[in-house]
Formats: C-alpha cells, sequence, structure tokens
C-alpha cells in the first residue's frame, strides 16, 4: 500500500506543476528594424564616356572615348525619427583609371594635323545629404550633394585658347 501513496503523490505533483506552466504568459516581441547608424564599404565599377573638350572661344575641340575601371570606399550614417522620416550622409571618394586620347579638330569637320589630345579622370568622389521615409525594410528617399574630381587633358600641339571641359552635357 505505501507504494500506491507514494505513486498517487508523485501523480498530483506533476500535474500541479503542468498547471503552473500552463499560467505563463510568454510574449513574443517582434524587433522592429531601424536605419539609423553608420556604414561602410568599398565599391569598384567601370567607366565609360564621349568625352568632348571645347575651346572657350569655340575654334576648336577634341573628341575622346575615356574608359577605365575605378575603385574606392564609401562611408555615411542614417538616423531615423519616430515618425519613420530618416536623415541621412553619405561620402566616398574613388581611384579612377579612366583615359581615352582623339583627334583635334580646329572646327567641325577639319582635323588639325597631327593634333592628339588625351583626357584623363585620375580620381573623383561625392559628398550627398539623404532624406528618407522608411516603410519598415524599404527607403525610399531623395538625394542631393557635389561631386568631384581630378581631371586631366594634354595635346601635343598648342590650338591658340584656352580649354573648357563639359562632362555633365558632352560639350
Amino acid at each position: 500500500m505505501p507504494t500506491k501513496t507514494l505513486l498517487l503523490g508523485s501523480s498530483l505533483s506533476l500535474m500541479g506543476s503542468s498547471a503552473f506552466a500552463a499560467d505563463a504568459v510568454l510574449e513574443e516581441v517582434t524587433p522592429v528594424f531601424s536605419w539609423t547608424g553608420g556604414y561602410i564599404g568599398l565599391q569598384a565599377g567601370y567607366a565609360r564616356s564621349d568625352g568632348n573638350i571645347r575651346q572657350r572661344n569655340g575654334r576648336g575641340f577634341i573628341e575622346t572615348d575615356p574608359d577605365g575601371f575605378l575603385g574606392g570606399v564609401y562611408a555615411g550614417y542614417n538616423y531615423q525619427m519616430p515618425s519613420n522620416i530618416v536623415i541621412g550622409v553619405e561620402l566616398d571618394v574613388e581611384y579612377a583609371n579612366v583615359d581615352g586620347s582623339g583627334q583635334i579638330f580646329a572646327a567641325p569637320g577639319l582635323p588639325f594635323p597631327g593634333g592628339i589630345g588625351t583626357e584623363e579622370l585620375n580620381w573623383s568622389g561625392a559628398a550627398r545629404l539623404r532624406l528618407g521615409y522608411a516603410v519598415d525594410r524599404f527607403l525610399p528617399y531623395i538625394a542631393g550633394g557635389v561631386a568631384y574630381g581630378g581631371i586631366d587633358t594634354s595635346s601635343n600641339t598648342t590650338v591658340s585658347g584656352s580649354s573648357e571641359i563639359h562632362p555633365q552635357d558632352g560639350r
């Protein structure tokens, strides 16, 4: 008989602890994604352009087609406000080996005899500000800033006038 009492006591003990475990409330907390924080990275690429260098006086130009590889680093920081608006800043700088050479023209269709000009992008970079609205892991944004770079031009001849480079509009 003592065996049955011991068995019954163990059964009641297990039932009590099960009932206690059923009363425990576990809350699952889903982590909320935030765009706040810094980042750093590497980038590499290939550049190609239809370059045209015109004389300021309009009397001559060089047609070049520079191309080559570039690579560099970028870094930035974003801050997400409680209203889900995200503001940020980003900087980048790249080493570039982008160059090209071409015929010097005294006027459209009139090549300068033996005249060859070169154009070379040695480095470039940009600084940008960002304004966006976070929708969980999706961040539509607008950005604006300034781009800069080191460009060298040269020629094997002297054409009167000074050169002016217009990379943004291809002139």
